[in-house]
């Protein structure tokens, strides 16, 4: 399948629409140079087609005649939006959580990966400390989910210093969900205050 091509009709006399002859040579270059990337000789029927065709803006000649200037994004760079998910808890974090109706928690329809987790304390004491896992389960399970049993990412806050504003963020989280996944945030208290977690979540559908 060609990432590009251009078709003839019978147009009006006098049309502003690309007429490429049988036969005809067309040549496609980078937009604004001299740069030639590839060069066709129309068919029989003055179709033509380029076979491989990066994302860019391109000017088209025929016959050594600039016709038309293009932007092209081939079809399969066209993919379903990555979705984003908060999970919000408010207040001091002083003890463990596991699956809970304080906390998110987000069902998928359809298959896709995680490709980054974010998380973002408003503040840590000297001594906090907590461990932020992310629970995976099934849709309709049977129990909830738990750390020791469903946890498939974790990340310790643990700064051994007062902050404010405390972010982690991890660009490869590699979790790997199904359809019919559900996913929440789980929460392993060790000791002392951190206040306030966001976690951000971005899942890319496949």
């Amino acid at each position: 399948m060609a990432d590009y091509s251009d078709f003839v009709f019978r147009l009006p006399e006098g049309s502003d629409i690309i007429h490429v002859y049988p036969g005809a040579l067309v040549q496609v270059y980078e937009s604004g140079t001299d740069t030639l990337v590839i060069e066709i000789t129309a068919d029989n029927e003055g179709n033509w087609q380029v076979p491989s065709l990066a994302i860019g803006k391109y000017d088209i000649k025929v016959d050594g005649q600039l016709r038309r200037t293009i932007h092209h994004v081939p079809a399969d760079h066209v993919h379903t939006p990555d979705e984003v998910w908060s999970f919000f808890k408010s207040g001091a974090i002083n003890v463990d959580q596991n699956e809970s109706n304080s906390m998110q928690i987000v069902g998928t329809d359809v298959a896709g990966s995680i490709i980054k987790v974010k998380l973002i304390a408003q503040y840590v004491d000297s001594t906090g400390d907590v461990t932020v896992h992310q629970l995976k389960g099934v849709v309709n399970g049977s129990s909830a989910m738990t750390l020791g049993a469903n946890s498939i990412w974790n990340h310790r806050i643990y700064p051994a210093s007062e902050k404010y504003r405390y972010q982690h963020v991890d660009n490869n989280p590699g979790i790997i969900l199904a359809a019919n996944d559900c996913l929440t945030v789980g929460l392993d208290h060790a000791a002392n205050i951190v206040e306030g977690l966001t976690v951000l979540v971005i899942f890319r559908p496949e």
